[in-house]
C-alpha cells in the first residue's frame, strides 16, 4: 500500500471540516427541518410544510351504481350448478331487492351446511385491477350470517358443484337489526386460481344456517382512481 495512514491529529480536524460542510450542502439543498428539544405541534408550522406526492386527477371516475328502488332485470338469480338446489327467491319492495333464503337454497358446503344464494350481473369485459371495492347496502332482521362477493361464472361444473363461480371473493359478517348497513369489500382480490382475463360477472351471495331474506338497496363498484 503506497502513502501513509491518516493520523488521529488529522482526523481530529478533518472531522468537523466534514460536518460543516455537510451542513453547507443541505442549506443547498432546501430549508433545514425543524428541530426542538419539546414536542412540535403541527398545526402551528403548517406556512411552513410542504405537501409532495401525487396529483388527483381533474375528472374522477364515477362508481358503478345499481340502485333497487328502481327496477334492475339485468340483476338475476344465480342458477347453481347442484341440480338439487334451487336458485334464491328475488323479489322486489319499494326501495330494495329482496333475497329470500329457503330450504330449497340449502346444502353442504365446506364450510358447514346451510342455505346459500346469490343474484349476478353481466360486465362488459372490465379489468378487474382497476376497480378497488364493491359496496353493498343492505339491512335485515333476519338470522343471515354473512353476505360476499365472487367473480365470473363458472362455464363447466366441475366436480364442486356447491361453488357457481370461478372466484370467491370477501365475504363479511352481517348485522341483523334491521337498520341500512353498508358491507364494504375488495373488488381486486379473490381465492381461486391465478385471475386471467376480462371481469365478466359479478355476483352477490347471502348465506344462512336458517330461512331468512336480506334487502339490498344498492351495489357499487368503486374505482382505484377514486380512492
Amino acid at each position: 500500500m503506497h502513502g501513509r495512514l491518516p493520523t488521529f491529529r488529522t482526523l481530529r480536524w478533518t472531522a468537523p471540516l466534514f460536518a460543516l460542510l455537510s451542513i453547507f450542502a443541505s442549506c443547498e439543498r432546501g430549508p433545514t427541518p425543524l428541530t426542538a428539544h419539546v414536542p412540535l405541534h403541527l398545526e402551528d408550522h403548517l406556512d411552513a410544510a410542504t405537501i409532495e406526492g401525487s396529483e388527483v386527477p381533474a375528472e374522477l371516475p364515477e362508481a358503478a351504481e345499481w340502485g333497487f328502488d328502481e327496477p334492475h332485470p339485468d340483476w338475476k338469480p344465480v342458477v347453481p350448478l347442484d341440480p338439487a338446489r334451487k336458485p334464491v327467491q328475488a323479489t322486489r319492495t319499494q326501495d330494495a331487492l329482496r333475497l329470500v333464503l329457503s330450504e330449497a337454497n340449502s346444502g353442504v358446503f365446506p364450510w358447514g351446511p346451510g342455505l346459500l344464494g346469490g343474484i349476478y350481473v353481466d360486465l362488459p369485459d372490465w379489468k378487474r385491477e382497476e376497480w378497488a371495492h364493491v359496496l353493498v347496502r343492505a339491512r335485515t332482521s333476519g338470522e343471515v350470517d354473512s353476505v360476499g362477493i365472487a367473480f365470473n361464472l363458472r362455464k363447466e361444473p366441475g366436480s364442486e358443484l356447491y361453488y357457481s363461480f370461478d372466484f370467491g371473493g370477501e365475504y363479511v359478517d352481517v348485522i341483523n337489526d334491521g337498520s341500512v348497513q353498508s358491507y364494504l369489500m375488495r373488488a381486486d382480490w379473490s381465492v381461486g386460481r391465478e385471475w386471467k382475463g376480462p371481469w365478466r360477472q359479478l355476483g352477490i351471495e347471502v348465506f344462512a344456517e336458517e330461512p331468512a331474506n336480506i334487502d339490498i338497496l344498492s351495489v357499487s363498484v368503486i374505482p382505484k382512481e377514486a380512492n
